[in-house]
């Protein structure tokens, strides 16, 4: 099959590459504009810079030839410095809906679109969500991924083109960011203490597996739209901070906080002081005591 990446050299675009190239399939792969591209794992002819949220950058594209399978993992993540609404509005949503549109101009028969478990919101104590529960997202990623399903779907319907999208849980592996490798770094700098008693539960995605879903999907697809999680089966905290400190050879400091210690301090804050990093803080910590568990036996069934 012919594929197109985008994101080809992020966290998941490389690993999305690297298991279709190990069956022998011709990758196009699409990275940032300003991406250098050294990996080897693609042709150097068909390695393309662009920025998905220009139309005419998308557009000059059209010559690639057709493609069989549009896999669309470029976006803006997570971030934790300052990132205005419209900067995930731009890349996010107008970024998707012209990759989906580019999609339709170069005939692929199928477009992979990666979205994020985010799109959830916050779920409910040990609550588990399914793709048919409600999408309530909070934060300004979250709404933009729950947009960017929106314009590919209607893309993508009105074209005939079949759509599969896949909601990730956290994804773990490497050269991954975000809250994983910050809990990693606190661990490995000897920083780390407990905040409670380690026995929440998290939804987890090994990036590899995200791939070979990518894959699976590629050469099984049926026709229409699916939504699907991707998760693994959910672990404790406790389990996952203890996994990492046995690969770095170190403890966490011997020290404890229990949550209800924290709590009143954060509500004062929140109703009178209104410091901006103890809300910060009190955020990271309602996430890390927080049950995020994500049900991704909908895929499994369908198509093992």
């Amino acid at each position: 099959m012919r594929i197109l990446v985008t994101g080809a050299n992020g966290l998941l675009g490389s690993v999305i590459i690297s298991e279709f190239r190990d069956l022998g399939d011709d990758i196009i792969g699409i990275a940032g504009p300003r991406a250098q591209f050294n990996s080897g794992s693609i042709d150097p002819h068909y390695q393309f810079a662009a920025d998905i949220s220009d139309r005419s950058d998308i557009d000059r594209l059209r010559g690639i030839g057709t493609v069989d399978v549009v896999i669309h993992a470029a976006g803006l993540a997570h971030q934790f410095g300052p990132t205005t609404d419209s900067e995930f509005e731009r890349v996010n949503v107008e970024g998707s809906r012209n990759v989906s549109q580019l999609a339709s101009d170069l005939k692929a028969k199928h477009l992979i679109l990666i979205s994020s478990t985010a799109v959830y919101g916050m779920p409910s104590n040990r609550s588990v969500q399914f793709e048919e529960s409600p999408c309530k997202p909070v934060t300004p990623y979250a709404k933009s991924k729950l947009r960017a399903e929106t314009v590919v779907r209607e893309e993508c319907e009105a074209n005939g083109i079949p759509l599969t999208i896949f909601r990730l849980a956290p994804v773990l592996g490497e050269r991954c960011s975000g809250n994983a490798a910050r809990l990693i770094a606190e661990i490995d700098k000897g920083r780390f203490i407990w905040v409670g008693n380690g026995r929440n539960l998290k939804s987890l995605v090994y990036k590899r597996d995200v791939a070979r879903a990518c894959v699976s999907l590629a050469y099984k697809k049926k026709a229409g739209t699916e939504i699907f999680n991707l998760s693994a089966p959910p672990i404790e905290m406790r389990d996952l901070v203890n996994a990492i400190c046995q690969c770095l050879g170190t403890k966490p400091l011997p020290i404890s906080v229990p949550a209800w210690a924290l709590r009143p301090a954060f509500w004062f804050n929140a109703r009178t002081l209104s410091i901006t990093k103890i809300n910060e803080l009190a955020q990271t910590v309602e996430k890390w005591l927080s049950n995020d568990l994500y049900s991704a036996r909908k895929i499994n069934d369908e198509y093992g």
